[in-house]
């Protein structure tokens, strides 16, 4: 028997309320549903390792030949890492995390997001879910590695802080163009947040961010872009 569990929210758009504007979840989560209704584990999971291996297949990365510890599982390698040699561990992380699980996120068109607010009275942001440079490094390899199709949510996020940071270049700075700060949230807030100057008063996202718009020309050559 497969147990499958879908699941949504109302958000509609950085712009919309989700109460008076929202979508209905449940609109979302049956066709999912009714995708699977009827399969086999097996079925599910001969179907994700296509769809995955459709990106993950496009690169590989070999540092030497794999030694004694390749055997080991793959937690207990990252446990006992730090000083051994063990140059096919990097090889491995490169092709799982660095290369791969950051940018795909983008395939399901989900907005970039740093995980979960922290556990304790005044988390890191100010409990704002999203900072841009922890995503900018995430998603450096994404042209990299072949996987350019990937970089789409972020050039969309960028479209949508572009207005919200709008707002705060005119009202804040009183000049033209666009500015964002160092965090945000779904809701794509621009302003400073926090409460330390030196942090919050960073308002060189936009132009950190936009060095993707580039990078993505210079590996496409996308006039039209």
């Amino acid at each position: 028997m497969v147990l499958a569990v879908a699941s949504a929210s109302s958000f509609n758009g950085y712009d919309k309320s989700p109460s008076r504007e929202g979508v209905e979840p449940s609109s979302r989560t049956q066709p999912v549903l009714q995708h699977l209704e009827g399969k086999s584990f097996e079925q599910i999971r001969v179907a994700h390792v296509r769809d995955y291996q459709q990106l993950f297949n496009r690169v590989s990365l070999q540092l030497g030949e794999p030694g004694a510890r390749a055997d080991l599982p793959t937690d207990e390698r990252r446990i006992d890492y730090v000083g051994k040699a063990d140059p096919s561990f990097m090889a491995l992380d490169f092709s799982l995390v660095d290369t791969f699980s950051s940018p795909v996120r983008g395939r399901v068109r989900s907005p970039p997001s740093a995980g979960p607010l922290e556990r304790r009275p005044y988390p890191a942001l100010g409990g704002h879910l999203y900072d841009e440079r922890q995503s900018r490094d995430e998603l450096l390899g994404a042209e990299l590695v072949n996987l350019t199709e990937c970089n789409e949510p972020l050039f969309q996020f960028m479209r949508e802080t572009a207005v919200t940071g709008r707002q705060v270049a005119t009202r804040m700075y009183h000049r033209p163009g666009w500015v964002m700060h160092h965090a945000t949230t779904l809701w794509r807030d621009a302003g400073p947040v926090d409460w330390f100057g030196f942090i919050s008063l960073w308002p060189m996202a936009s132009g950190w961010l936009c060095e993707h718009l580039w990078e993505h020309y210079e590996f496409t050559h996308d006039g039209s872009f």
